[in-house]
């Protein structure tokens, strides 16, 4: 398998992968398992940022932006086996602060894309800006558009590297 084509298996799954944090994360009840998937989604990630053309800023970006999140899920799973519970006060601030070098990262890369992938990346950069910036001033149910805009980028972005392929 070529790497553009192994690059685009790894963005699909990535999109699915995205899908299931998003989707474990409605549950409330039991937080754990959407951390372990949302940990296998950012460590997945570090290919991607690695081969997708951006400036070096921007690779960077992605990179924080990894390390961000998967510090706050890996902490937050810690925590959870603690007597005193998730410290969401301490991790959420580091997921959020990756968020906004997700923008970065997300918005360099969508340079380099159609006309309707470098939207669809402008507009969720801005979205997980926004929401971070807006610390907890905005419901959590508005990361629902930066969510499905996720997912489709992530397909589109592979949709783009499978067209260069070709």
């Amino acid at each position: 398998m070529g790497m553009n084509s192994a690059l685009v298996t790894l963005l699909v799954i990535e999109a699915l992968l995205f899908a299931l944090t998003m989707g474990l994360a409605g549950t409330k009840r039991h937080p754990v398992p959407g951390e372990y998937v949302g940990t296998a989604f950012h460590l997945l990630l570090l290919p991607a940022v690695a081969a997708l053309p951006a400036v070096p800023s921007g690779q960077a970006a992605g990179f924080l932006w990894v390390a961000c999140d998967v510090v706050a899920s890996t902490g937050l799973i810690w925590s959870s086996r603690s007597q005193a519970g998730p410290l969401e006060a301490t991790y959420t601030p580091i997921r959020m602060a990756g968020h906004l070098f997700a923008a970065i990262w997300i918005a360099l890369v969508s340079v380099h894309l159609n006309a309707f992938g470098a939207f669809t990346g402008f507009a969720l950069a801005f979205g997980f800006a926004a929401y971070t910036l807006a610390a907890g001033r905005i419901p959590e149910k508005a990361l629902a558009a930066p969510g499905l805009l996720m997912f489709a980028w992530l397909l589109l972005l592979a949709f783009h590297v499978h067209r260069l392929a070709s």
